[in-house]
């Protein structure tokens, strides 16, 4: 049975009222047209002059579908809230005229293990799949650009997750709490990670952000006590305040070169980081960067004037009691980080006064001693520093990399000294240190 109602006035207002929750959302965007609801047993339309808005009031179903036309109209856009009251949906089927779903579509939608979402959509509301545990499986079409805030947070189910190229932005706590989520490929057409993407996604395990990314907001990995590497290409400029804090599995970070900012907290609590390098781009070190980094055995700073921030809390652990034990601070002589390390009493080894980013590696082949990455004939804290960057910025300094410093194949052979880990890691350049402290006799 079908009974109508105009909507112009009430309905605008009560879309308007519901933009203020998510003003990205298609029903905000056609709050001020005009359009006729009409009911129809369990299922709900906004009959537009050219298309069809639809949704379902409540229903007891396990199974819903919804028509690709009414009256005569394809059905394109699902309302806010469009099933929010079908507690026992197990199965809904979308029609492939959808082209947009309103905030907080599917949320509360427990039972759904997988939905199938058709090609043309473009975009997904704010909460559309908040907390909806049971969703195992879901594929994001290719023609998706825009995924809005918290549109799958809580989603627990979810193991992985493919974010297509074609999604231009991914809103805040988009992903935040999918504890379950393993993996997840992100597009490449990324410039921004936002603020709390990724917060306590508990099995989320490794990351590689975009390179056309040039910011990773506040919290954005926050809590993902499984994480262990992080890729960051070159064109990130900015990370912003806790983005890992309390990765406590994350072993080693490779912060790129074009790096202007980070923020506080940015590594706290990570307790099995061993050695993280500020590069020569970084102006500021901000408070508790590294704080309770219980593993912590090295830091870089290779910008002489960086400013750091005048507290003893940036690199200490507090369950540290032998003072021998806390990290070694690198940098050249006569730095702030020189200045730094005598203040608060952490053991300092000065770089060489070389600028590192144009040390020339002798041809291939030259040296084939153990621990001499940059073939010199020699084994000192340049061979550390040239694997750090070859990890850091490989397209330029990792073997066959653009610059004249970039470490040759030969010299990748020789810098590969820790047994427990194959290929150039940071380990190497932990391995190198050490020899050179005298902690180990032979590499």
């Amino acid at each position: 049975m079908k009974f109508k109602k105009i909507a112009a006035a009430f309905m605008s207002a009560v879309m308007i009222c519901g933009a203020s929750a998510g003003s990205g959302s298609p029903a905000a965007v056609r709050a001020a047209e005009t359009y006729e609801i009409v009911f129809d047993g369990d299922y709900y339309y906004g009959v537009y002059e050219d298309h069809v808005m639809a949704g379902v009031y409540e229903s007891n179903d396990t199974e819903i579908v919804i028509p690709d036309t009414f009256e005569g109209l394809p059905v394109t856009e699902l309302f806010d809230n469009a099933f929010s009251h079908c507690y026992k949906a197990e199965k809904i089927t979308i029609p492939k005229t959808i082209t947009s779903i309103g905030h907080d579509a599917f949320k509360k939608c427990i039972f759904i293990k997988s939905l199938e979402l058709p090609d043309g959509l473009l975009t997904v509301g704010e909460n559309a799949f908040k907390g909806c545990t049971g969703l195992t499986s879901l594929t994001i079409p290719d023609t998706v650009t825009v995924i809005g805030n918290g549109a799958f947070s809580g989603c627990t189910g979810l193991t992985s997750l493919t974010i297509p190229d074609s999604v231009l932005s991914i809103g805040e706590i988009a992903f935040g709490g999918c504890t379950g989520l393993k993996e997840i490929k992100l597009s490449a057409s990324l410039t921004r990670i936002n603020k709390y993407t990724f917060y306590h996604c508990d099995s989320l395990t490794s990351v590689t952000i975009p390179d056309k990314v040039t910011l990773i907001g506040e919290a954005a990995f926050q809590c993902c006590p499984k994480l262990k590497r992080i890729d960051i290409p070159d064109s990130v400029t900015e990370i912003c305040d806790n983005a890992f804090w309390w990765c406590e599995s994350l072993e080693e970070i490779n912060l790129p070169g074009s790096l202007t900012s980070v923020g506080k907290n940015l590594f706290s609590f990570d307790s099995s980081l061993r050695s993280v390098t500020f590069p020569k781009s970084l102006n500021y070190i901000p408070d508790n960067v590294c704080l309770d980094c219980s593993s912590l055995e090295s830091v870089y700073i290779l910008n002489p004037k960086c400013r750091i921030c005048d507290s003893e809390e940036l690199f200490i652990s507090y369950s540290l009691e032998d003072e021998d034990k806390k990290p070694v601070i690198y940098g050249y002589s006569g730095s702030t980080a020189e200045e730094y390390a005598n203040k608060y009493n952490f053991r300092f080894s000065a770089l060489d006064q070389t600028d590192t980013t144009t040390v020339t590696a002798t041809s291939e082949g030259i040296s084939g001693k153990k621990g001499d990455a940059n073939c010199d004939g020699l084994i000192d804290m340049s061979d550390a520093i040239i694997i750090m960057q070859s990890i850091a910025n490989p397209n330029k300094y990792g073997v066959g990399g653009s610059d004249s410093a970039a470490l040759t194949k030969q010299g990748a052979d020789n810098g590969d000294v820790d047994t427990a880990s194959p290929g150039i890691t940071t380990r190497d350049a932990l391995r190198i240190q050490e020899y050179l402290l005298g902690k180990t006799d032979s590499l």
